[in-house]
């Protein structure tokens, strides 16, 4: 089932303002150690890792109060950061066991068994 127009509008909506909040997170690293990480390095890096940078430089960098309201903020920003994901990539994402299968599994095959399993799975496919 495809989602419908406003829904699309809305999911455009989440991925705009999470691409502004994960350069703007970068931004503040970058702001926190200019001496230590490029600019722009530091808006592109991964969330994860420029949480656990920005955790780190408010512990050295700030004093306690201000340092401990930071990382609070961190905290709430990985939150949001974990329910965008769920909203912007589970409505993509095919569940169960046949919505992706291992590599392995399929090289393990000879080249006869390949092209068999390939149009079993072909027809276990459920919408």
């Amino acid at each position: 089932m495809y989602p419908d127009e406003q829904t699309l509008m809305e999911v455009g909506r989440i991925s705009i303002a999470a691409g502004r909040l994960d350069a703007d997170l970068g931004a503040l690293w970058y702001q926190l150690a200019p001496d230590q990480v490029d600019e722009l390095k530091a808006r592109r890096a991964q969330a994860g890792t420029v949480r656990e940078k920005i955790k780190g430089l408010a512990r050295q960098r700030l004093d306690a109060t201000h340092g401990e309201a930071l990382i609070a903020f961190v905290d709430e920003v990985e939150a949001v950061q974990n329910d965008r994901n769920a909203v912007l990539h589970s409505r993509w994402l095919l569940q169960g066991q046949d919505a992706m299968r291992p590599v392995s599994e399929f090289l393990s095959l000879s080249e006869e068994e390949r092209a068999e399993y390939i149009e079993r799975w072909d027809r276990e496919a459920l919408a």
